[in-house]
């Protein structure tokens, strides 16, 4: 086992004063924990967009950012995208170091019952769930083969996407069966 901070750079997210400055057109966009309930962060995520002044280029999101939220579900997300992008404050930026681990196995760890349940054991004990980044840094992460993390990993966002595609397949037939009656009905 390999511990977070000997693998990986972890900081907090942006600092925003308040809640975000939600622009529709803004320059720079911002994942927020709401946004991590999707394995991957992608150029077709729809980001809250805010206009960045003064933004430090340290603060930008880059392709295989690991983000993981610090409250409530402690959820992983891999950032792929193109776009200006911050992290809100609320979530942990884990900028993989080590290439004897691949990011996007990282994020299937991170999401596993063995990484959940670290991270729960480390959690504060106010009535929100929270963990603080001291205790990021001291997760275990078991060193595989790459081949071996590959396989998971590719397993791992297979079964989410697998699981989002059924969600939606239920909500249309769902949907039909409702337009159905409404069209035999006449209501």
């Amino acid at each position: 086992m390999t511990l977070l901070r000997d693998i990986a750079e972890i900081r907090a997210g942006y600092p925003f004063r308040g809640s975000v400055p939600a622009v529709q057109d803004g320059n720079c966009a911002v994942v927020q924990p709401k946004n991590l309930s999707a394995p991957v962060i992608t150029d077709g995520t729809p980001l809250a967009r805010f206009n960045a002044e003064r933004l430090k280029p340290a603060h930008l999101l880059k392709n295989n950012d690991v983000l993981l939220s610090s409250r409530g579900e402690f959820k992983a997300s891999l950032f792929m995208s193109k776009h200006q992008t911050v992290a809100s404050s609320s979530i942990f930026v884990v900028s993989v170091a080590d290439r004897r681990f691949l990011p996007e196995y990282i994020v299937m760890y991170l999401n596993s019952k063995q990484g959940q349940a670290q991270m729960n054991s480390r959690q504060g004990t106010a009535t929100v769930k929270a963990i603080v980044r001291s205790q990021i840094e001291l997760l275990s992460v078991p060193l595989l083969p790459l081949k071996t993390q590959t396989t998971l990993s590719r397993a791992f966002f297979l079964l989410k996407k697998e699981r989002e595609l059924s969600e939606q397949l239920l909500n249309l037939k769902e949907f039909m069966i409702e337009y159905a009656l409404t069209k035999i009905t006449g209501e």
